[in-house]
């Protein structure tokens, strides 16, 4: 019965919004802030490609142009979809009642673009000189040139729209332009212009906003749900096939006239916006929209307070804390089963180990002794062994009916943090949470060790720069740096290439910051070392890593005790917590790379602290020999 839990829970979740969704067909629109480009590829390829008709929505276009204003509609209910930019933060501010769906563009294309021959060379000779700079750029070009000690005062301003023609005329100096549109006309003279960037200074807005209002989300969600998955993955199309979509833009949407060329170029453009390769297209973070909040607050456009969690639409249903508590409580027992068989394993094993060794001390006893305690001892390898293997197969089945049901316990709990307002119900999630946190990650360590324990671990074997992956690791971590006030410091520019798997090498990094982050007074500083060795014995070379800490260090006679299973240092095994496994699966993971892994304290040259080193052959591992 255990194993069905999480395949009911998904279903009830889900059977909900599948059986609305798709019962019969919704007609709506989407008002475009823009005549028909590229930037709007996600609607044109959800329509053309039948995500939309997928999803039961037949879909009306609504073109937007210089005089169109997209919210306004949207907010009066005259249209159920538009398309904006983070200026949508500003009409929620106003009391319009428009909630964000989906970023479609994680950066704004808005710039500057200035003339040479206008004397123009930096940001500082934009003083004096006449700006055209339009309504709907105004915010974040204004912050920008503030942030660079250029206010209002300090130049001509033009607020109207000036077009490329004009500006090389000299009817203005520098002008307002879209990064995935104007530049395409001056490609082939780059060098007579001079471009100016708002993120440059910090100043990061979103691009286009998928957006509806509140009425639509309260009384038709799953039509809300559905338009957004379908727009989304339309988005994603197009990025992936941006000639495919570019040719039905210019065939049947092309109402700007636009070739063929300026159309990929501007999908090209639009794509470095977007980054779907390191962001999920249509993901919004709070924090982003809090930073667009406070740059609107800087220019005066919002003065008051405002509730983001209105505004940013949750695609997440409500969460029934009652079934939630019955399977976190269901999810517990078989956690404190896996515990027991793991520790009764390891009973056995050093059982075994026991007998084995009793085994060898009695190889000269009488001979009918002999042969009864080697059956005894036989019987009980067996019983160990075949306990071992039940245990590997236990914990291979359970991986996915334990993570599963985690993973959705902590977005449930982090969920319901954001609408229970209950200060005592809040303590009770907040309990959960950091329960669930710390079980998850046992949960995914015992697995890991015991995988690796069994000599199933298999290696993905990749040239990469171990600098390249440390970055990567201390990126990872900056959050749990921040906490507690803390700096890393590595040398950036070293190169240290080699063969190994860099997903379990990651793992390896990510352990020893995360334990030097533990274990760091705070204000104290990490210090990350990396050094290649060409040439060492039968080796052509060897790649060796150490993380240091200024904590309170180890004590010398646990230095090798601390990579055991289950074992911590005396000095931190009652402060920062852990389950004793973190070291333990770093030393597997070395081990097999062929590799060495040991501890020092204190660090060399202070009287505190604890550095642990690992070093791995430079070529491929697997040769069975260990560097020393």
């Amino acid at each position: 019965m255990m194993h069905r839990f999480p395949a009911v829970l998904l279903l009830m979740i889900f059977s909900a919004y599948n059986v609305a969704a798709y019962s019969q067909t919704s007609d709506v629109s989407i008002q475009f802030n823009w005549m028909f480009q590229f930037e709007f590829a996600g609607p044109v390829a959800a329509k053309e490609k039948g995500f939309y008709r997928d999803a039961g929505i037949e879909v009306e276009f609504r073109e937007g142009g210089p005089e169109v204003d997209p919210v306004t509609p949207v907010a009066q209910g005259d249209a159920d979809f538009g398309i904006s930019g983070s200026s949508l933060v500003v009409d929620r501010f106003l009391n319009k009642p428009v909630v964000a769906l989906a970023s479609l563009m994680q950066h704004s294309a808005v710039g500057l673009l200035a003339r040479k021959s206008a004397g123009i060379n930096s940001v500082n000779d934009l003083v004096g000189k006449k700006l055209a700079i339009t309504f709907d750029t105004a915010v974040e070009l204004d912050a920008y040139l503030k942030s660079q000690g250029i206010v209002s005062g300090d130049y001509q301003r033009i607020e109207h729209f000036v077009p490329l023609e004009e500006l090389d005329q000299g009817d203005a100096d520098a002008i307002a332009v879209y990064t995935s549109n104007e530049l395409y006309h001056i490609q082939s003279r780059p060098d007579d212009y001079m471009l100016f960037s708002p993120r440059s200074s910090g100043i990061d807005l979103f691009g286009n906003i998928l957006f509806t209002n509140e009425a639509m989300v309260k009384n038709h969600p799953e039509v809300v749900a559905a338009f957004r998955h379908a727009t989304i993955k339309g988005w994603d199309y197009a990025l992936k096939n941006q000639r495919e979509v570019a040719r039905i833009i210019y065939e049947k949407y092309n109402s700007q006239n636009k070739t063929l060329s300026h159309l990929l170029f501007e999908a090209e453009k639009l794509n470095e916006l977007t980054r779907p390769d390191i962001v999920e297209p249509g993901h919004m973070y709070p924090g982003r929209w809090q930073h667009v909040v406070d740059i609107y607050r800087e220019m005066g456009k919002i003065t008051g307070d405002i509730d983001l969690g209105e505004f940013i639409y949750d695609p997440d249903p409500e969460v029934d804390l009652t079934r939630f508590y019955i399977i976190f409580g269901l999810i517990l027992l078989v956690l404190m089963a896996v515990i027991g068989i793991a520790i009764k394993f390891r009973r056995m094993t050093m059982a075994l180990l026991t007998a084995e060794a009793e085994l060898r001390s009695h190889q000269e006893s009488l001979e009918a002794q002999v042969k009864i305690r080697t059956r005894e001892l036989a019987d009980a390898k067996n019983e160990a062994v075949n306990a071992n293997e039940a245990k590997t197969r236990f914990l291979a089945n359970m991986s996915h009916e334990l993570r599963t049901p985690m993973h959705a316990i902590a977005s449930f709990t982090n969920l319901s943090l954001k609408r229970v307002e209950d200060k005592k119900a809040r303590k009770y999630l907040e309990n959960i949470k950091v329960s669930s946190n710390r079980l998850t990650g046992l949960v995914n360590a015992l697995l890991d060790l015991s995988k690796m324990e069994a000599g199933k671990t298999r290696l993905n074997v990749k040239k990469c720069d171990l600098s390249d992956l440390a970055v990567q690791c201390c990126t990872e971590v900056e959050s749990l740096c921040l906490e507690k006030s803390l700096q890393i410091e590595w040398d950036k520019d070293k190169v240290c290439e080699g063969e190994f798997d860099p997903a379990l090498i990651s793992q390896v990094i990510i352990n020893l910051l995360s334990n030097a982050i533990k274990f760091s007074p705070v204000g104290g500083t990490i210090r990350l070392k990396m050094t290649e060795v060409p040439q060492v014995e039968a080796f052509s070379g060897i790649l060796e890593l150490a993380v240091s800490d200024e904590g309170e260090g180890i004590p010398s006679e646990e230095l090798d005790k601390i990579f055991e299973t289950f074992e911590q240092s005396s000095n931190t095994a009652s402060k920062a917590g852990g389950t004793g496994l973190g070291l333990s699966i770093c030393r597997e993971i070395i081990n097999v790379h062929d590799g060495l892994i040991w501890a020092e304290s204190p660090v060399k040259g202070t009287d505190r602290g604890a550095e642990i080193h690992f070093i791995i052959p430079i070529t491929s591992p697997g040769t069975g020999k260990t560097p020393g």
